[in-house]
């Protein structure tokens, strides 16, 4: 998949930059690209940071262990963002 991903954004670069470069020349196409970075990195920021917080440990449990493919994950059931708990059966164990 990620490799399927970078292949296709590769061609999308590769097949606008020769238009951009004569519509705006090669500063205004990289200022484009840049833009286009800089909005899908606030995005992933902003939507996406569902393991801030959380450990190493904490992100194999959930996401089904080591390598791809294995196991099934478990579902978050809590989360404390400035408690330090990643999920309900810690908090359990804890008390």
């Amino acid at each position: 998949m990620e490799t399927t991903t970078n292949r296709v954004m590769s061609g999308v670069v590769t097949m606008t930059f020769i238009s951009l470069y004569k519509a705006i020349r090669i500063a205004g196409s990289f200022y484009v690209y840049t833009k286009i970075a800089l909005c899908g990195w606030v995005f992933f920021y902003v939507f996406l940071s569902g393991t801030r917080g959380r450990s190493l440990e904490d992100m194999e449990e959930v996401f089904g262990g080591k390598g791809k493919g294995k196991g099934k994950g478990k579902e978050m059931k809590e989360v404390e963002v400035f408690g330090g708990v990643a999920s309900g059966e810690d908090r359990q164990k804890n008390v």
